[in-house]
């Protein structure tokens, strides 16, 4: 049975006599609609008159015969992506196997003749065969010819015959990638790319010989250059690294269940992989692997061409995957946002009805909104609070409420937590919240609100689990003088991420992420190629000094035998670690490891739920928390507190200042009774 004569796109080549083909209509990525729910229609066509050499089988149950991979290869580069005339010449219904001849469609050349005059393939010698193909006479021209040339399969033996197969011929082995004798492990794979020299990772040739779904790819690595003589080639399945497309084979949830189709955008993701690498010499960069052991690589398609990844998140095919993209070059992850804030603003496939968020921290001071603040405290190496600074008078306006706030995508080693039962925190955690500290407490920065975030409460159940909490999460940046006497402006979040005292948040696509984002992961990559804190092998040096407590369960006699240490110079150097009330402080003493309870001893602020409590409470947490501070001890009283002069070195233009009496700044402001 024949039928008239058809186009079609070769979509792969299954051997040296079998190719795939789709509709003219479907093979373009932009012709398949987003709701599309079934991939498109293929047939497979065995090329009508010939035989070429059988290719080994997957489970490696067989081998080569001679020449097959070459002929594969030989009809691969010839067809594959090509338009094409062809017509189906019969059928085996019951098998639904479909022989056809096949023309390339530019060139006018017979795919079949093409193989035998490589030497690539032979001719059927059955008398049906020789009489139903039309273009069995062409076929066995070219045979001859081949022969006569001793080219392919008819190469010339040692003896000088011609006109016989060898039986010999380079032959491949194809290892398959896992765990066991005669395979490769992924640890192996990935190190082929790697540097020694700790240079850029090496570019591997191969051929892509499935899609999956459309960042799955099962790719045929090709020998590199001094093993060509091994003929080992290495079949390995890899995920597209710092990204994730919609799925066309989604895993069900039950075994009862039916099988869901594609999710919108899929098959045209997919379809647009096809066309760019499917049966493609493409070349390869394996960049790491996940917890599972499964491969994560780039996949280029010309030396100098962009990465298939972000050519997809370029026309909204893909979103980035933020934990991959940390395998990735800084440089190359850079890339990879740019071309998805490009799809974003274009509206481009799976982001055609995104919209930025506008809601930002505070209604109309929303989202992208900028204000000058105080910081009071810091909370942790992520976290600070916060307290609004008028813009008429440059002074905190005290009646405003504090507000805590985190650093946008910015992730810092959590301190211990006494509602955790933790007696540690994790390494490196005190040393960012301390660098914080130093940089940030008492000093007037910009606030950038980026993004909000709802977490849970509490992990208990029924209506516990619906409530939540609306985290904050901001850019901070302050001005100071740099070389020259000139200024210049600090993200604290960029001196975190250089330091290696936190990383970068791994946010998933679609996330608002911080402006600065590329910045950020640009800072993070030089702390991991120097190895610094938290990249590298080196433990904190200064560890969990133990401290002694004389502000928890102390008494006059227990303090009054530290007294003495406190007394011998004239002033001893301490931190505010926190205000208790106007004129009531814990300070942490580090000469001494010592926590004590300090009490001014020329004033009293009025005692909690009397009048201007509060004013007294916010005043001395505004100027003294989390501050250096300088102490002059008198003695102890009743309750055990050290009593004496707190000094507090007010923050100058220079990073100086004059010492104040913070007895007489509270007695000034009118929240404190000077003691008789």
């Amino acid at each position: 049975m024949a039928t008239g004569w058809l186009r079609g796109v070769v979509k792969e080549v299954g051997s040296g006599d079998s190719v795939v083909l789709v509709a003219a209509a479907s093979s373009s990525f932009k012709t398949i609609p987003p709701q599309c729910h079934s991939v498109r229609q293929e047939k497979r066509v065995i090329l009508s008159g010939i035989v070429a050499p059988r290719l080994a089988r997957r489970d490696g149950s067989t081998v080569d015969e001679p020449h097959a991979w070459s002929s594969r290869e030989h009809l691969r580069r010839l067809l594959v992506g090509r338009e094409v005339t062809f017509r189906v010449d019969d059928l085996i219904r019951d098998k639904g196997i479909e022989f056809g001849t096949v023309f390339d469609s530019g060139t006018g050349e017979n795919a079949a003749v093409a193989q035998c005059a490589a030497g690539l393939a032979r001719c059927k010698d059955d008398p049906k065969t020789q009489q139903n193909f039309e273009y069995f006479g062409q076929a066995m021209a070219a045979e001859e010819g081949a022969k006569k040339k001793g080219v392919g399969q008819w190469a010339f033996s040692s003896d000088g015959g011609q006109g016989v197969a060898r039986e010999g011929g380079p032959k491949r082995k194809v290892l398959q990638v896992g765990t066991g004798e005669g395979r490769v492990s992924p640890e192996d794979l990935v190190a082929k790319s790697s540097s020694p020299s700790g240079g850029p990772k090496t570019r591997l040739g191969c051929v892509v010989e499935s899609v999956g779904n459309p960042h799955v790819l099962r790719i045929l690595l090709k020998p590199v250059k001094g093993e060509t003589q091994k003929r080992e080639f290495v079949s390995a399945t890899i995920f597209l690294c710092g990204v994730t497309c919609p799925l066309v084979q989604r895993r069900r949830q039950d075994q009862d269940q039916q099988p869901a189709g594609p999710e919108p955008y899929a098959v045209r993701s997919k379809v647009f992989v096809e066309n760019a690498v499917l049966g493609r010499d493409c070349e390869v960069c394996f960049e790491g692997l996940d917890k599972y052991g499964n491969v994560y690589a780039s996949v280029y398609t010309d030396k100098q061409g962009t990465s298939l990844a972000e050519q997809m998140l370029e026309l909204g095919l893909a979103k980035t995957l933020g934990w991959s993209q940390k395998m990735l070059a800084s440089l190359q992850g850079s890339r990879q946002r740019q071309a998805e804030r490009k799809a974003k603003d274009g509206r481009e496939g799976v982001w055609h009805g995104w919209e930025p968020s506008s809601e930002g921290a505070n209604g109309a001071n929303g989202a992208g909104a900028s204000r000058r603040c105080l910081v009071t405290e810091v909370v942790s190496g992520d976290t600070v609070v916060l307290l609004d600074v008028a813009s008429e008078s440059g002074s905190a306006t005290l009646g405003g409420e504090e507000r805590r706030v985190h650093l946008a995508s910015v992730r810092a080693p959590r301190l211990a937590s006494r509602q955790r039962g933790e007696s540690q925190g994790e390494p490196w955690a005190s040393e960012a919240k301390e660098l914080l500290r130093q940089r940030l407490v008492g000093r007037e920065v910009t606030c950038v609100t980026e993004y909000e975030r709802k977490v849970p409460l509490g992990g208990g159940g029924g209506q516990q689990q619906q409530q939540t909490r609306t985290l904050t999460f901001c850019t901070l940046t302050y001005e100071e003088k740099g070389q020259g006497g000139q200024a210049k402006t600090v993200n604290p979040s960029e001196l975190l991420l250089a330091r290696g005292l936190a990383q970068c948040q791994a946010h998933r696509s679609g996330d608002d992420t911080a402006s600065n984002y590329d910045d950020l992961c640009d800072c993070e990559q030089r702390a991991k190629e120097q190895k610094k804190g938290i990249h590298g092998t080196k433990k904190p040096s200064g560890g969990a000094a133990r401290v002694n407590d004389l502000s928890v369960n102390s008494s006059q006699q227990k303090s009054r035998q530290f007294l003495p240490f406190l007394q011998r110079g004239d002033r001893v150097g301490a931190t505010v670690d926190y205000v208790l009330s106007g004129h009531r402080f814990k300070l942490l003493i580090p000469k001494q490891a010592v926590a004590i309870t300090f009490a001014l001893s020329d004033v009293r602020c009025p005692a909690r739920g009397e009048k201007h409590s509060d004013d007294a409470l916010r005043f001395a947490r505004v100027h003294c928390m989390q501050r250096d501070v300088e102490v002059e001890v008198d003695g102890v009283d009743r309750g055990g507190a050290f009593t004496g002069r707190l000094l507090l070195q007010q923050r100058g233009g220079g990073g100086g200042g004059r010492r104040v009496d913070m007895a007489e700044q509270l007695a000034a402001r009118g929240v404190a009774l000077v003691n008789a």
